[in-house]
This record gives C-alpha cells, structure tokens and sequence, in this order.
C-alpha cells in the first residue's frame, strides 16, 4: 500500500502542474466530473487505471520537454519533425529499449546532417580545405582525418570517390564528420582545433549509428562493431543520458551557429588552392 500512495502522491503532483498550464482547464474540469464524488474513487485507484493515468501525465510532460529542447533551434523547416523524434526517444528510453532509442536519436542527428549538408557554401568550404594539413607541424590532410577509408584494397580509390562527391552525397557518418570539423576548425586563432573533443564526439556518433543499423542489419556484426555493443550493453543506463548529453553537443555545435562561420568564410577566401594528393 504504501507503493500505491506514492504513486498517488506523484499522479496528483502531475496533474496539479498540467492545471496550471495555459490550455488546459478543460483536464482538470474532466477529472472532476469524472472523478468527484466519492463512489468512483475505488476505480480510480484501481491499478492500471492509476499506470493508464500515470503514463499520460508523463508523455504530457515529455512532450514539454521535447518543445522546449527545440525552443530556440533556428532550422524551423525540420522542427516539428525532432520534436517528434525526440517523443519518440524518451518513450523507449522511459521502456528501456536501447535499439529504438537510438533509432530516434539518430533520426535527429541524421535530419539536421542532411539539412546542413545540402547547402552551397559548406560544401565548397569543405573541398577548398580537403588538400591543406591539419595541423601545422603534421603531414596528415584534411581529407584523410575527416573521411572514413574503407579497409580494404579499393581503400585509395574510395577516398578520391569521396574527395570528388558533394557532402550532401556522402555516407551519413562521413557527412556528420566533416560538418563537425566546419564547425570546430579555426585556424585564424591560436588554439584552432580540439583533437581530444572532436574524436569523443564522432565516435559516439558513430557508436549511436551502430546500434541504429541493428533495426536493418541482416548479417551478423563485424569484429569492431561487436567491440562497440561488448562495451555499451553492460552499461546502457549510463549510455541512455550520454547519448542524449551527445545530441545536445552536436546541436549546440553545428545548428545554433553558421557553418561555416564568417570568420571561417574569410579564410576560405584567402586560401591557396591545393589539390588534394596522396
């Protein structure tokens, strides 16, 4: 019994913040009716009407939540469309269902992806940079650090596949990579990249990408894409809100600021052309 009082302690807590906001009387008019006189208070507090009533008071909550997540996001044209994601996210992670959780998170990482892949200037930007080092005292190109070689024979001839297509025509993880790079490389100032903060985020992108492919994938996993589920598996609470903290990063980095920047486009302007070669 005394389980069944929180749970009515926490229902009535939640129903007292969804009176409050804007809209929505008519709830709370409705439970009174419904539930006023004394008679129907054994129904109610029956338990799966207390679960069915619970539930609600929580996706209303999320819903909230996934509003005002995307508050100030500037891309109004996939909005509505995150927002959902976003629902649909914490719905699984609430039934603690790894797979589809990440599904819906990757949505979200994907949509934003492609709409700032497909934009003139970033894609110019990113080809102009390709043949150029990354660093100053290392030979390693741009191209080489921020797109994935296939490991295998036609390794070379792939990456000059890449080199040539537009970003919008890439692989998805490739496309995440390179706008991530637009969006920390700075090489008009002093500190211009953070190596250390760049790989913690695009590998745990491409971890979340991983666990998205085991709703399509129909042929076992390979070595390193095992390595990834051995690690995560054991502790998927702790990956539920680190995937989430890495979402929020991603966002706060490519969505909330042009790509590339102004100062950036200064740059890019002023810079040498340089074919990229092996």
């Amino acid at each position: 019994m005394a389980q069944d009082r929180k749970k009515l302690e926490a229902l009535l807590g939640f129903i007292e913040k969804l009176g409050n906001e804007p809209g929505n009387k008519w709830f709370i008019e409705q439970l009174q009716k419904k539930y006023g006189r004394v008679p129907e208070i054994p129904v109610i507090s029956s338990g799966p009407k207390i679960d069915e009533i619970y539930e609600y008071c929580i996706e209303k909550v999320i819903q909230a939540q996934a509003d005002d997540f995307y508050k100030d996001f500037p891309l109004e044209k996939i909005k509505k469309s995150l927002i959902n994601d976003f629902v649909k996210m914490e719905h699984w992670r609430r039934r603690d269902n790894f797979q589809e959780f990440c599904m819906a998170l990757w949505q979200q990482i994907e949509a934003i992806t492609n709409h700032l892949a497909n934009n003139v200037e970033t894609n110019e930007a990113i080809h102009k940079l390709y043949g150029h080092p990354v660093f100053t005292h290392k030979a390693i190109k741009i191209a080489d650090y921020v797109l994935i070689k296939q490991k295998n024979q036609k390794n070379q001839k792939n990456l000059l596949e890449k080199i040539d297509s537009k970003i919008i025509d890439l692989p998805i993880i490739d496309k995440t990579r390179c706008l991530l790079f637009l969006s920390m490389y700075q090489p008009y100032k002093t500190t211009f990249f953070d190596q250390n903060k760049y790989r913690y985020i695009t590998e745990n992108i491409n971890s979340i990408y991983q666990y998205r492919n085991l709703n399509h994938r129909g042929s076992p996993p390979n070595d390193w894409q095992t390595k990834i589920y051995e690690k995560i598996d054991p502790k998927k609470s702790f990956y539920y809100f680190k995937f989430i903290g890495v979402l929020a990063t991603f966002i706060e980095m490519v969505a909330t600021k042009p790509i590339p920047s102004d100062e950036m486009r200064k740059y890019i302007q002023n810079l040498a052309e340089k074919k990229y070669t092996t």
